[in-house]
């Protein structure tokens, strides 16, 4: 696998780390309003408040996951590699245009990641955000 194919897997992980933790957190708040509806309304209600709730969720979180880009990959790499040498934007950029210093720099950053096996940029898992939004239903 090469290296750019690695580094996309990652992205990939962290995108759907994302998009669990903006649907978990949502997922209490949908409930408790289907169950107030349920309670004070009908189950029609609330059963379509919940399918509301999930589909907006879904939305949100498919929405948040648009800031994993390239750009944020660059900065990432960037930030947590130092042998990569500020460098990492030449893995994604059209290589035709690029000088002989610049095809030597990309061949080194890409022979230093291809020989690193995992690299975590996913985002943690925020147990205290997590455990609030279902207490606070």
């Amino acid at each position: 696998m090469s290296a750019v194919m690695r580094i996309r897997q990652w992205q990939r992980v962290a995108r759907q780390r994302r998009f669990f933790i903006v649907f978990l957190v949502g997922l209490p708040l949908a409930l408790g309003l289907s169950l107030l509806a349920w309670r004070f309304a009908s189950m029609p209600i609330a059963i379509s408040l919940l399918l509301a709730g999930i589909v907006a969720m879904v939305f949100f979180a498919l929405r948040s996951t648009r800031s994993f880009d390239d750009a944020w990959l660059i900065r990432q790499l960037d930030q947590r590699l130092a042998n990569v040498e500020d460098s990492s934007d030449l893995l994604f950029r059209n290589d035709t245009t690029y000088s002989a210093l610049q095809n030597l720099q990309r061949e080194r950053v890409e022979e230093r990641l291809s020989g690193l096996n995992h690299l975590d940029l996913r985002e943690t898992w925020p147990w205290k955000k997590s455990a609030w939004s279902g207490l606070w239903d």
